[in-house]
């Protein structure tokens, strides 16, 4: 297929994160940028705002962001939905919450999500890791943010002629049953 010419780019979102107020990016991801507690025992309080506008206020293990392409990775695992690879979206997935009205958010992808780490009253040690595709990129203090958005770079996947990405999700998450389609 690749001699005859059957096949196409298709270019897949990546996310970036940075500390907020400006400075270098810290992480870029293809999948999913996981911010998590670092000590057992408590859950991790993290405030997201989308654009600037407090959104939501998370007791949790910690939070999920995934690409469309990192939607059927952790963010799935953690009880998120599976995302088309070409949806202009994020998924912010909570892992373990403490509440049980706190469910995954879908995002268009143009949005800036600014996450911070509040420490509850009784602990002195809230460091919360932030992960890019399972890697430690770096670690937030009480009271930090971090800055989430679209990168401008992507990643390029080759795509062959005939490629169905419901197929693919079938196969691969076990949707056609035993023994078939």
């Amino acid at each position: 297929m690749l001699a005859e010419g059957r096949w196409r780019i298709s270019r897949r979102t990546m996310l970036e994160a940075r500390r907020a107020g400006g400075g270098e990016r810290t992480a870029l991801a293809l999948n999913d940028i996981v911010l998590m507690r670092e000590l057992s025992g408590h859950a991790a309080v993290l405030d997201l705002a989308v654009d600037g506008r407090g959104a939501s206020r998370y007791f949790a293990d910690g939070l999920v962001f995934a690409t469309p392409t990192g939607s059927t990775a952790y963010s799935l695992s953690a009880g998120g939905p599976v995302v088309m690879p070409d949806s202009a979206s994020f998924v912010v997935t909570p892992m373990n919450p403490h509440a049980l009205g706190i469910r995954p958010v879908v995002l268009n992808d143009s949005v800036v999500m600014t996450v911070t780490s509040r420490a509850r009253d009784e602990e002195r040690d809230g460091k919360i890791g932030v992960y890019a595709d399972g890697v430690n990129a770096m670690m937030l203090d009480d009271g930090e943010s971090l800055e989430l958005r679209k990168s401008p770079e992507y990643a390029s996947f080759v795509e062959f002629d005939g490629y169905n990405p419901y197929e693919v999700l079938s196969r691969k998450l076990g949707w056609a049953g035993r023994g078939g389609r």
